[in-house]
């Protein structure tokens, strides 16, 4: 991973997103692990916690914002958490941003997503100490 521009968990329970997005980020030169359920990237993020974590909300068992409050909760440096949600999710809840900054996300992304919308917040974020900042919601 020393060769790597950072290491990323995706964590979605759709195989072909995880399949399409590991593809695009390991040519894009990030060290890239992918799970489909929150509890399998909470046990990665315990023994090899990644630079950044791009999370779906859906997911069997514990939901993207449980997921991401324990990954705060839990690691003890700083994990940069994009939230990568379908359309139909982001449209229904207005108040979405709320609950993903509630949650200690970064940033969301809607479903169907533009990679390089992505590239960009990995570039931005895992260039500074924390994702964290005011205008860190897109």
């Amino acid at each position: 991973m020393t060769d790597s521009k950072g290491y990323i968990l995706i964590v979605d329970d759709d195989s072909a997103l995880r399949r399409a997005l590991s593809t695009r980020l390991e040519a894009a030169g990030y060290a890239v692990g992918s799970v489909a359920s929150g509890e399998a990237a909470l046990q990665v993020c315990e023994h090899d916690p990644p630079d950044a974590v791009i999370l779906d909300v859906t997911l069997p068992g514990m939901d993207g914002y449980q997921v991401c409050e324990r990954i705060r909760e839990t690691v003890d440096r700083p994990v940069g958490v994009i939230f990568l949600t379908g359309t139909t999710h982001a449209g229904t809840s207005g108040c979405l941003p709320q609950l993903v900054r509630q949650s200690g996300g970064d940033y969301f992304v809607a479903k169907p997503y533009d990679c390089g919308v992505l590239l960009g917040l990995l570039r931005r974020g895992l260039a500074a100490p924390s994702l964290e900042n005011e205008e860190a919601l897109v």
